[in-house]
């Protein structure tokens, strides 16, 4: 959670902001799909449902996040060799 909450900090802060609209589509429909399946094919109890839905749906949105997050992170390491 803190990591994607930094990842999100450093993109807004270089003005990429697409990235975190689909990496939280991607969160929520990670946590919709592992709840469902969960639920439906392994009868899990809800509330375990729900935690693995927030771990897999936080894993899946770190993992999108990590190629914008270093792409801004190596432009302004560039930018701030060259001033």
């Amino acid at each position: 959670s803190v990591l994607l909450r930094f990842q999100t900090a450093v993109l807004v802060e270089s003005h990429h902001t697409k990235p975190i609209t689909f990496s939280t589509l991607m969160e929520f429909s990670g946590i919709i799909l592992t709840m469902f399946i969960s639920i439906k094919y392994f009868d899990l109890v809800g509330v375990v449902a729900a935690t693995l839905g927030f771990i897999i749906g936080r894993i899946g949105a770190n993992l999108y996040l990590f190629p914008p997050y270093f792409k801004a992170l190596s432009d302004r390491l560039h930018v701030s060799k060259m001033g």
